[in-house]
């Protein structure tokens, strides 16, 4: 891939940008106890959730600043975008899955808006939160960081989305506080294949924000208030398959394709 991996040339070494991630991480992380001292019983009342709900949107807002600085500033992963050309009836699938995948998603935007006004404000304000910090540090900082680690191996594109995918999931561990084990390892395989779905449409846009609207859009959700969600293992399984494999597939072959014009 050389030199059209990167936007622009980041000032931070690896040492630098790992220390940032998980510091960031672990504020993101415990943004909900920084309120402990109003007690549990305000806390879990609507006005409690819609504090602490404000609370998390500012914490990850700073989290969110500081994790795209030391990514280098830069939304991009391309100087310049490579165009898909073969690759296009592939891409096309993979949209068809994200949309049957956000067509599953409608029945839980409904539920969202029969709540009330006060419940609706805070499920959207942890929403966003979410999607803006979860973004900008697995998607942009962990995946620039990757891209860095890996800079010499070919499928570097690959790579990086992989792992920064996984460690995405396994940070949904920190869950196990308020749910069961199987909840949270349900969650954990659920979210890594969403992870490698959220790289696939960042490296193909070349950019973050349609990345912080699809995240955002997902946790519109009554679950995220509550987190307590278990499902069958085989809808789980086939949909992870579905929607990791399609994927995987699909950087791997964009990934092939850019090596090849480079080459040019």
């Amino acid at each position: 891939m050389g030199n059209d991996l990167k936007a622009t040339k980041n000032k931070y070494s690896i040492s630098q940008m790992t220390i940032a991630f998980v510091v960031l991480t672990v504020v993101y992380i415990l943004r909900g106890k920084i309120l402990f001292f109003l007690g549990p019983s305000f806390l879990n009342s609507g006005n409690g959730k819609l504090l602490q709900a404000i609370v998390s949107l500012v914490i990850a807002l700073i989290c969110a600043h500081f994790a795209n600085k030391f990514a280098g500033k830069s939304f991009k992963v391309f100087i310049k975008r490579i165009e898909q050309g073969k690759v296009r009836w592939l891409t096309a699938l993979f949209c068809v899955i994200v949309f049957i995948l956000y067509l599953a998603k409608a029945s839980q935007w409904v539920q969202v808006m029969h709540k009330s006004v006060m419940s609706i404000i805070t499920i959207l304000l942890l929403a966003v939160a979410a999607g803006l910090c979860e973004e900008f540090l697995f998607r942009d900082l962990l995946f620039n960081l990757f891209t860095k680690i890996l800079s010499k191996r070919r499928y570097v594109l690959l790579w990086s989305a992989i792992l920064s995918s996984i460690c995405f999931g396994l940070a949904h561990f920190v869950n196990l506080a308020r749910q069961d084990f199987v909840v949270t390892f349900q969650q954990v395989i659920a979210v890594t294949s969403i992870g490698l779905m959220l790289c696939t449409i960042r490296i193909l846009t070349n950019n973050m924000w349609l990345n912080v609207i699809m995240h955002i859009a997902f946790d519109i959700s009554p679950l995220v208030v509550t987190g307590d969600i278990i499902g069958k293992w085989s809808a789980i399984i086939v949909s992870g398959l579905w929607i990791g494999g399609i994927s995987l597939l699909t950087i791997w072959t964009y990934n092939h394709h850019c090596l090849k014009e480079n080459l040019k």
